[in-house]
């Protein structure tokens, strides 16, 4: 998955070191969630505005009998994280466009989401 945001990133034109960042971001992530779900498959979502990129993988197929998830943020000792938003509203969609972390989801269902942003002009504004 990595070289697959990588090739994709690319294509589009992104900066060489947010190609790399975001190609790290989603190699860790797809091991990640391969590790830690039963999933028969796995995605990997690439969204892109004028200001960021968001990479996230994910094993939630979009099935949902209810709609989009309630992605719940993963606390440190484990345990879901009330953060506040309705289900269906993207949990990575915060204002900040700092580089970030990858960020750990999961929906009370068991699915697993874990994604990063990052802007495309880096922090010294290349």
């Amino acid at each position: 998955m990595g070289e697959m945001a990588g090739a994709a990133l690319t294509t589009i034109g992104a900066p060489v070191w947010l190609v790399k960042h975001m190609e790290d971001a989603a190699r860790v992530a797809a091991h990640y969630v391969v590790g830690h779900s039963t999933a028969t498959s796995y995605r990997l979502q690439i969204t892109a505005d004028h200001s960021r990129i968001t990479v996230v993988v994910t094993d939630y197929d979009g099935q949902g009998t209810a709609g989009a998830p309630a992605w719940l943020a993963v606390g440190r000792d484990n345990t879901l994280q009330p953060n506040g938003r309705s289900p269906g509203i993207d949990a990575l969609s915060g204002n900040s466009n700092a580089v970030d972390g990858l960020r750990l989801y999961r929906t009370p269902d068991g699915h697993v989401r874990l994604g990063c942003h990052a802007p495309w002009s880096g922090p010294s504004g290349k």
